[in-house]
């Protein structure tokens, strides 16, 4: 198999922290509605938290650098029209968005 490319060659992202209404939302349905939402088809679902007492389901997606002029046209454009999911934050880092949104990644011991 081959090496991976470099940092330096690998595509640049972002990562969006969404919050959904509801809390009965699964992986499939979160991403669609992320995809529809963002108005983007190449995104990945990366963490997904339920909370049962406020009803609101957050989760993080990664999108490319290069959409992210269109994503941030199209967040102003939508902004407070839509009361079933919602942007609260956006960042190069994971760990920036994990922290903003109040979402504790465990660490896997190998």
């Amino acid at each position: 198999m081959g090496k991976r490319p470099t940092k330096a060659k690998r595509g640049k992202r972002r990562w969006i922290g969404l919050e959904y209404k509801g809390s009965e939302l699964g992986r499939e349905v979160a991403l669609v509605k992320a995809k529809d939402f963002l108005g983007v088809e190449k995104i990945r679902l990366f963490d997904l938290v339920e909370n049962d007492e406020s009803g609101i389901t957050k989760g993080i997606v990664e999108v490319r650098h290069e959409d992210l002029g269109f994503i941030k046209e199209r967040l102003e454009s939508l902004e407070g029209n839509l009361e079933e999911i919602k942007s609260v934050t956006m960042s190069g880092k994971i760990r920036l968005v994990r922290s903003r949104m109040g979402i504790v990644k465990s660490r896997s011991s190998n």
